[in-house]
């Protein structure tokens, strides 16, 4: 260790480089430090009064950080100038801006999302992926979606006059279970998110529309009278709700409620509702367990809402008492607000005890990568690693799915074509009857 501080007294001493190698020396200690763990940087220069950099040496040392050279080793002082000129001499602040930013996006992956779906709220919301749908501030997006400054291309798929499938069962289901779908999105997420979820699964519901804070005639959405960010998503929600009862009661049975990150499979939903009666007071989506007595319905996997259950909705839940207007977490809120007003949650999964709505992507339930809150939320009970994966499908994932969440455009594109598109020559697919009794 005390060969590394000679090395950089020794360089000190040659006084042309000191200034420049002594701030860059910093930066590298103090961003070492950031990841460690440690205070701040530039709350720790700011304490430190921005003492030479002599001094700043002597306060670690004095704060025993041993050596930092050779604890961390770094690399040499020449090297560090040299990369210092390739940067073209990045002032201090705009490299801390850059640590900070690497930093958080390796860290934050459901961070936003997770703490919703646990009815924990954050004071303020990280938007590297922001679902920025009123939403876009809520983390709708994982960030390994990313946000790109290139365009996702719009796929129009064609060529479903070729597959010649027998589709009578569907287009009955289409006919006689009428779906609403709600979209919750934001005006900077029309162009990147809503136009991509208009442009596979929402083609399929039975009236379509997108809630945003403000109207766009063009596209179109509903602007509602409420601001947008994660703090919001409540108001949003059940202002959306009443539009819904409003304008479009007699047009649909059903009644969903999506993010511009979810994937819905239309179809599925539709054989999984005709087991049940638009007139029961009923709800169904991705059921957590924990929080609400009868648990409540992640709001990133989508939840459906019965007719008698949005009448209920909006002939009581105006009652403050019975349900929150504004503030706390969307989905845990409306799941107070859905057993205060008597509408039951339900047993979604199939004949076989598999999910069919999912509050992560489809890699994330097929491989088990869950965070760890997950075991402890989820009311079917969270199947990880190889458990989640059998000889045939798996032991988790229905295979009349329903939702997925952080679904990113190409994602979404990707799953039409593998749903919708994909063929097996010589394979003809038959029906499973995987719906429990309801009675």
């Amino acid at each position: 260790m005390q060969d590394g501080q000679d090395g950089q007294d020794e360089q000190d001493g040659h006084g042309g480089h000191v200034d420049m190698v002594d701030r860059m020396d910093m930066v590298d200690r103090m961003d070492r430090m950031d990841r460690m763990g440690m205070v701040d940087m530039v709350d720790r220069m700011d304490r430190m009064d921005m003492v030479d950099s002599m001094d700043r040496m002597d306060i670690l040392d004095r704060m025993d950080m041993v050596d930092m050279v050779d604890r961390m080793d770094m690399v040499d002082i020449v090297d560090r100038i040299d990369r210092m000129d390739r940067m073209d001499m990045v002032d201090m602040v705009d490299m801390t801006r850059l640590t900070d930013q690497s930093i958080n996006k390796e860290n934050l992956r459901y961070t936003d999302q997770t703490r919703a779906d646990r009815g924990i709220q954050t004071k303020t919301a990280p938007s590297p992926t922001g679902s920025s749908d009123g939403h876009t501030t809520r983390c709708n997006d994982d960030p390994k979606d990313g946000k790109s400054n290139d365009k996702v291309k719009q796929i129009n798929f064609e060529d479903s006059h070729f597959h010649k499938d027998n589709d009578t069962v569907a287009k009955t289901l289409e006919k006689n279970i009428r779906v609403l779908c709600w979209v919750m999105t934001s005006p900077q997420n029309l162009e990147d998110k809503a136009i991509h979820v208009k442009r596979t699964w929402a083609k399929r519901c039975s009236v379509l529309v997108f809630i945003s804070s403000t109207t766009n005639t063009s596209f179109p959405t509903i602007g509602l009278n409420v601001s947008e960010g994660r703090e919001y998503l409540t108001a949003k929600t059940m202002g959306a709700f009443r539009y819904v009862y409003d304008k479009h009661l007699n047009d649909a049975d059903w009644f969903v409620k999506a993010d511009d990150d979810t994937y819905m499979i239309l179809e599925n939903l539709r054989y999984f509702l005709q087991s049940y009666s638009k007139d029961d007071p009923v709800y169904f989506g991705h059921h957590f367990k924990t929080i609400v007595k009868q648990g409540y319905y992640s709001g990133g996997a989508g939840y459906v809402l019965s007719k008698e259950a949005l009448r209920r909705l909006n002939e009581n839940g105006k009652d403050p008492k019975m349900c929150r207007q504004d503030g706390g977490a969307e989905d845990v809120e409306f799941g107070k607000c859905m057993e205060n007003l008597g509408v039951k949650t339900a047993n979604s999964t199939d004949a076989l005890g598999r999910s069919r709505f999912h509050c992560f992507d489809p890699e994330t339930h097929l491989f088990g990568d869950y965070p760890d809150w997950y075991n402890k939320y989820d009311a079917n009970g969270a199947k990880q690693g190889p458990e989640s994966i059998s000889d045939y499908g798996t032991e988790s994932i229905s295979e009349y799915a329903i939702s997925f969440h952080y679904v990113p455009p190409k994602k979404m594109y990707a799953l039409e074509f593998y749903i919708y598109h994909l063929r097996l020559y010589g394979i003809e697919s038959g029906h499973q009857h995987l719906n429990l009794p309801t009675h």
